[in-house]
């Protein structure tokens, strides 16, 4: 009877039996990530690479090696070489790997990425070049593009 008249007054609510899309399954990657994050050459030494990052409020960095993406570093990580008497290795020999989406997934397919990796970001490669860095996705960039 309630949906009856609900229906009389033109109003339709979703029935349960049908899919009720989410709002980040019509959301792609690529209209929330960040399109130009600080990133740090491969070959820059640790010593350079805490003097480009000094006063940034970023806790890790994208490291690219001629635009391939190679994984991440923390500000930590820098931090912990240096004072370990690493500061002239390269920001490579001290990378970590990162998962990545594509940037024409649906933001969904990026938070259950981020669910199974156990990761608060993640790489965004370009969908024609699967290795072409062009954007990091945050928790952040997600809760913002949601809202």
């Amino acid at each position: 009877i309630y949906e009856a008249l609900l229906v009389q007054d033109n109003i339709h609510l979703p029935h349960r039996d049908r899919h009720v899309s989410h709002a980040l399954e019509q959301l792609l990657v690529s209209s929330a990530m960040t399109k130009e994050p600080v990133t740090l050459k491969a070959g820059t030494t640790v010593s350079e690479a805490l003097k480009t990052i000094s006063g940034l409020p970023h806790s890790s960095y994208p490291v690219l090696d001629d635009g391939t993406f190679l994984g991440i570093v923390t500000q930590a990580r820098l931090r912990r070489t240096s004072a370990e008497d690493g500061n002239e290795r390269t920001v490579k020999s001290i990378v970590q790997s990162c998962p990545h989406v594509f940037s024409d997934y649906p933001l969904v397919r990026a938070v259950v990425r981020m669910q199974q990796s156990d990761s608060r970001q993640l790489a965004v490669l370009d969908n024609r070049d699967n290795k072409n860095f062009v954007g990091l996705l945050t928790m952040s960039d997600i809760v913002r593009a949601h809202a």
